[in-house]
């Protein structure tokens, strides 16, 4: 190799050529005002003299002149050209050496600066002058000098490689589109929070959600993770199996409709320990209407995006879990296991923990529901027991269930009617005397404050609990003024009688409420109870009727047939008024008097003489056993009774009397603030 070749080589390997001007390292074009400034500032530097009047600033091709006018640099779209003249080679050599780091060195020699352009060194063979160098020193001056828009972009192309390897590392989870939904694979452990209405399947691998384990052999479930609740929260268990037919993977990802080239893509990446995840559209009407008539969105603008936004994580409450659920494994066939502490604390959540982590070693779940304002499985405003079978992913207004028993409260504010809340609790638990051999949870209500605490004891005694899982608040006024202990319980069940056939022999255990670090809104208990009545409705009406519309199916009733029963009313006078349009219990008289068994609910949607008009998604046949229809203390959302529509006429009585806090006609809520 000549000398001449050399130095070439040299240059090429360990030269940082500046960009072409008004051209960011970055490769973005500069604005043209900034361009200017740093052309003007390059001339000033280069030469002592004013910059000549002649001299384009804002043509393509720039051109800078050195004191020592031996030196000329010109820049250019196509190549980059440096003339040098001077008179010391070796100076020239050791120069460079002494200016350019051992990593900028290395870095060049494998990758080039700039690959759209084509750089070409023209070195004459003559000496070079020590001018040469500050000229040198001040073409490296001027790269260090560009902060205004490189401070970030003047990393090196070697930090920036190993910086897109980081975040590859880093990616948990790439997702594909495929027919009606989305796929996804999952690479790591990490938790992936989901967001929106869909159905979830697996087709290689293992997955976590809420208790619940789902792999390519259980069923297809129904994940609701929306705004104002908590969002559910997925994590890859999957151990890894080589045992696995790559065939049978790829047959079933074509039969879900994935493109070849996804295909292709996903297992270039695979690893057996890996799980591929179908997220699929849900078909259902029930929430369209639920957010029709509620002043907030919970469900995401766009359906396809099942996973929630990292830059949301701020604004969103994520469902956080508790390594203290793990008493779920203590509980057995026999087990009976009560759950207390105040409103909002996650009682509902951790019985939907439970209920997953107990279906995965029983066929079934026996649910006790005790909180008449905030059921889980029924519309509020009723004591309930379910036979729970499958697992549960979402808010309870989405997984309303036909209950095995059910009691009618007619005031959801316990505190009015203390002891006929506590007639019906007992009631209902001499019904459920006939479930044997079934794991049992008690949801108990949030009422905790002034005889909340004799409530709950005296219950307690009637219940006899094996365990008793007491939620505490980091808010003390959520929480019981004492510990629930055997003792307590004893000493405040004196004041509404305590059980005389039961002994107290119960595990206490204690458990640190994780809703206290929700920070953005929450649904609220009107909300809430709001959402579980039109749920419940959305089974005969959908999102494009109204209560007025000829396609809703309707039931004639005698009212020779039934007793209308409204505890409010003083008098007789325009008592089928007070029952038009209002929301009713379908109801059955028990052995108790002034107790009732609850089948369903309905609306009335008009009263002509004999004739009762009945709106509601019980069958035939179990209107068939009901002989009283009950006004309580829960009525429909205002916007069932306003919505437009085509008929006019006066708005009906919806209740009679004092109303109670819980149904005050609802003010139109806001979003809440975000936190800055």
């Amino acid at each position: 190799m000549s000398y001449r070749e050399s130095i070439i080589k040299l240059l090429k390997t360990e030269v940082k050529v500046p960009p072409p001007a008004g051209i960011s390292k970055s490769g973005t074009k500069r604005p043209r005002r900034q361009k200017e400034q740093k052309d003007k500032k390059r001339l000033k530097r280069h030469s002592k003299k004013k910059i000549p009047p002649n001299t384009s600033l804002n043509s393509r091709d720039k051109i800078h002149s050195s004191a020592d006018k031996n030196l000329t640099t010109v820049y250019s779209d196509s190549d980059i050209e440096l003339n040098v003249s001077s008179s010391s080679e070796n100076n020239w050599v050791h120069k460079l050496a002494t200016n350019i780091s051992p990593s900028k060195s290395e870095l060049m020699k494998e990758l080039p600066l700039y690959p759209d352009v084509d750089t070409v060194f023209h070195v004459p063979n003559k000496d070079l002058s020590n001018d040469i160098f500050s000229t040198l020193d001040d073409i490296a001056c001027d790269e260090n000098d560009d902060d205004d828009d490189d401070d970030d972009d003047n990393l090196i192309l070697e930090s920036k490689s190993m910086e897109v390897e980081n975040k590859k590392e880093e990616t948990c989870i790439n997702c594909y589109k495929m027919n009606n939904g989305k796929l996804m694979h999952i690479m790591n452990r990490n938790n992936i929070y989901l967001s929106g209405s869909f159905k979830l399947s697996v087709i290689y691998g293992s997955i976590h959600l809420l208790g619940y384990n789902l792999s390519q052999n259980t069923k297809e479930v129904s994940i609701f993770s929306l705004r104002g609740f908590s969002y559910l929260c997925l994590q890859n268990i999957h151990e890894g199996s080589k045992s696995v037919s790559y065939d049978i993977i790829k047959s079933e990802l074509y039969k879900q409709g994935v493109s070849k080239s996804d295909v292709m893509d996903i297992f270039s990446k695979f690893k057996f320990e890996h799980s591929i995840v179908v997220c699929k559209q849900l078909d259902n009407l029930m929430l369209p209407y639920v957010e029709k008539h509620i002043s907030q969105k919970i469900s995401p603008s766009n359906e396809e995006d099942f996973l929630l936004n990292s830059s949301d994580d701020k604004d969103v409450n994520m469902l956080q879990h508790n390594t203290q659920w793990a008493v779920v494994d203590m509980i057995d066939k026999n087990s009976k296991v009560m759950i207390c502490g105040g409103k909002g604390v996650g009682k509902s959540t951790l019985l939907k923990y439970m209920i997953n982590i107990l279906l995965m070693k029983y066929n079934e779940v026996l649910v006790i529901d005790l909180d008449p304002g905030q059921s889980e499985f029924t519309i509020p405003g009723c004591v309930s027991a379910t036979i729970v079978k499958e697992p549960i992913f979402g808010p309870s207004f989405t997984h309303l269930q036909v209950p095995e028993k059910c009691i009618f409260v007619e005031n959801i504010d316990v505190s009015l009617e203390p002891d006929q809340y506590i007639k019906c609790v007992i009631q209902l638990l001499k019904q459920c005397e006939e479930f044997k051999e079934i794991p049992t949870l008690i949801n108990y209500m949030g009422y905790t404050q002034s005889y909340g605490i004799n409530i709950a004891s005296t219950l307690i005694t009637h219940i006899s609990p094996t365990h008793l899982l007491q939620i505490n608040s980091t808010q003390q006024s959520k929480n019981f003024e004492k510990s629930l202990t055997t003792d307590v319980v004893i000493e405040y069940s004196n004041m509404f009688g305590i059980s005389e056939t039961t002994s107290l022999a119960y595990q206490l255990i204690a458990i640190d409420s994780m809703s206290d670090r929700l920070i953005s809104w929450q649904a609220q208990g009107r909300t809430t109870r709001e959402m579980s009545i039109l749920s419940y409705f959305s089974q005969v009406i959908d999102e494009s009727l109204s209560l007025t519309s000829k396609k809703v199916p309707l039931y004639k009733i005698n009212l020779e047939d039934v007793t209308l029963v409204c505890n409010d009313l003083k008098t007789t006078r325009n008592k089928l008024a007070v029952f038009n349009a209002n929301l009713v219990a379908l109801c059955t008289l028990t052995d108790t008097d002034g107790i009732y068994n609850c089948h369903g609910w309905g609306i009335v949607r008009g009263v002509n003489g004999e004739i009762l008009v009945l709106i509601t998604p019980v069958d035939e046949i179990t209107l068939e056993k009901v002989t009283h229809l009950v006004v309580g203390s829960i009525t429909l959302p205002a916007s069932v009774l306003m919505y437009e529509d085509t008929n006019i006429g006066l708005v009906p009585y919806v209740s009679l009397g004092c109303r109670t806090r819980f149904n005050y006609i609802p003010k139109r809520s806001y979003l809440p603030k975000r936190n800055n």
